[in-house]
């Protein structure tokens, strides 16, 4: 939104006289000026003063919205939508705690959808119905509803985790794809929050995409010795970066590879491994492409294309539903399928996946490498504890969740560890800088500290990789999230000399950590069950003996090395030639086994 030269923000004393003198304009203006200004701000804390200071901000705003007579500015409308997650986050920093009240009056009038789609959002326990808005407003609503996964995050209240859930359930057939928010809409959040059910959501949702945006036609010849490398984050400490490094290296010099960069061309990316970087521009428009954009997806000579981390970026999901050349392979820098966009093989580890469920989580063939799918690359830094340990009358326990991973479920189990602990238990979370994003650190710390106890939660935006290295050092335990565990997760707990639990599923995400441990040499720190979980923890918690030693056992060292045995970073590339060699046979394959490189 930008703001005109000719207009002053006026004080909310003032707003009544805009309204009566029927300068709608004027005010809608204003009220959106406000919700900008919340929405930019990163305090962690709500004062009194500011918390009446938003519940008056609110009572104008709804009571003026639902009013039959005032009419939005048409070119205000979408940037009403796109902030509604901070409407959302505004209204529970207040004692309205949401915009119910003004919700179901819109209901009762009949009022216009726009409206409701403004004030109604995850955090609302009334209901209007979702398909009712995307018949009356399909476009808006299909914008609206991009826009809630901004307010899906920390879903720790059940209720709430239940509206998320639904709402990817209620994703209409014809959904449409408006801006680049509606391409990546839940695209990633839905992985952690409803794996389950990931894919018809991701089918509906690549479906969308392809209807909105033209087919892009490579013209020139293919060349199978040509490796494009699609990435927004190909930078050194990136979690994508340090996971998959090693493979692309061992590809260095047999292929003439190419970093197709999604980042800003400023950013400090890492080319040292590639033949040559080309910058794509940011995805702006879903409707069509630009002549720069086109030029450097088509005009090249690409026989493979490499996603390390489709999901992770608007361009990565909309340039995975094209053909950019013969050969088309994903990664584990986001560990879920496409569930069917135009990638052929996903490339994964033999212990982090389970071949008879290939076909049940996976639209993209599997091609199993030995190992992780991933080499670990260790932290090389030394890291300096900010303090001391937690004394022995309480116990500190890392949570290094970004903020999707706080859900319900692991917020019970968390409740479950506190019951049982003999001793006071606080949990440190560090989320990142999604809490500083719209107004929401002080509500999420709210739910954390009203689920959790008040003195049992601390909450971490954002900070950098070197500061959270030392604050989880000084941690007595680490907790790994479940159901989306964390790879760095275990390293970065085991380097600072902190054991960590981890909980193993039927996913990549959630078999990765447990895979690490293993090599590691801490298989007991492995639960396969959420008692089982529960159990490992508290005897860590219990036992300050058993932590010790557990302590000393990451101390004595070698870790890296016992963590990479046997994994050796060729077995990507021999499954590279193998895939080169052999697509057009197993494209014709009716079989769906995984591809086993031994």
């Amino acid at each position: 939104m930008s703001r005109q030269h000719s207009r002053n923000v006026i004080p909310v004393s003032d707003w009544d006289a805009l309204y009566v003198s029927g300068n709608h304009a004027e005010l809608s203006w204003q009220f959106l000026h406000y919700l900008h200004s919340f929405s930019r701000s990163s305090r962690a804390i709500i004062t009194a003063e500011v918390r009446e200071e938003l519940s008056g901000f609110l009572q104008h705003f709804a009571d003026c919205l639902i009013r039959p007579d005032f009419s939005i500015p048409e070119n205000e409308i979408l940037p009403y939508i796109h902030l509604n997650a901070a409407i959302a986050y505004l209204a529970a920093s207040t004692d309205f705690v949401n915009t119910d009240q003004w919700l179901q009056q819109l209901d009762q009038q009949g009022s216009p959808a726009i409206k409701k789609l403004i004030l109604y959002s995850l955090r609302n326990r009334y209901r209007p119905s979702v398909d009712a808005l995307f018949h009356e407003e399909p476009a808006l609503t299909s914008f609206w509803y991009a826009k809630q996964f901004m307010a899906s995050n920390l879903p720790a209240r059940r209720w709430l985790l239940e509206n998320a859930r639904a709402l990817y359930a209620s994703m209409p057939d014809d959904y449409q794809v408006m801006s680049p928010n509606c391409v990546l809409a839940g695209y990633f959040a839905i992985t952690y929050l409803d794996p389950e059910n990931e894919r018809p959501f991701k089918q509906k949702l690549n479906a969308a995409v392809r209807r909105s945006s033209p087919v892009i036609r490579p013209a020139c010849p293919r060349n199978k010795k040509s490796i494009a490398v699609i990435t927004k984050r190909w930078f050194r400490n990136s979690a994508v970066y340090r996971a998959l490094y090693p493979y692309l290296e061992s590809l260095a010099g047999d292929y003439g590879l190419t970093l197709v960069n999604l980042a800003r061309p400023d950013t400090n990316i890492e080319t040292g491994l590639f033949d040559s970087v080309v910058n794509f521009p940011a995805l702006r428009n879903v409707g069509r492409m630009s002549g720069e954009q086109r030029q450097i997806v088509e005009d090249q000579d690409w026989g493979v294309v490499y996603y390390p981390d489709i999901g992770m970026d608007v361009e990565t999901v909309y340039l995975a539903n094209q053909r950019l050349a013969p050969i088309q392979i994903m990664g584990y820098g986001h560990p879920a399928s496409t569930h069917g966009s135009e990638i052929d093989y996903f490339i994964a580890g033999q212990e982090s996946e389970i071949p008879e469920l290939a076909e049940e989580y996976f639209s993209e063939r599997l091609v199993l490498l030995p190992g992780i799918g991933m080499i670990p690359v260790w932290p090389k830094n030394i890291v300096n504890k900010t303090s001391c340990k937690t004394g022995k009358d309480s116990v500190l326990i890392n949570c290094p969740w970004t903020i999707l991973k706080i859900n319900a479920d692991i917020i019970d189990v968390l409740r479950d560890i506190m019951a049982e602990s003999p001793v006071p238990v606080r949990f440190r979370f560090f989320s990142g800088h999604d809490i500083d994003e719209m107004g929401a650190h002080p509500v999420y710390e709210q739910d954390l500290k009203e689920l959790l106890g008040p003195d049992a939660v601390e909450l971490y935006g954002l900070i950098s990789y070197r500061e959270f290295m030392a604050e989880m050092a000084n941690g007595d335990l680490t907790l790994v999230a479940y159901p989306f565990g964390g790879f760095n997760t275990v390293i970065d707990s085991l380097h600072v000399g902190v054991p960590v639990v981890a909980w193993e599923g039927n996913h990549g995400y959630n078999r990765f950590p447990p895979a690490l441990l293993r090599r590691a040499g801490f298989p007991e720190l492995v639960a396969t069950s959420r008692e089982e979980f529960t159990d490992k923890a508290l005897r860590l918690i219990r036992d300050p003996l058993y932590r010790a030693t557990m302590s000393a056992r990451i101390e004595e060292g070698d870790l890296e090395q016992r963590v990479t045995t046997g994994l050796d970073p060729c077995d990507f590339k021999r499954a590279i030639d193998y895939l080169v060699e052999n697509h057009e046979t197993l494209k014709n394959d009716p079989s769906r086994e995984p591809v086993v490189i031994t």
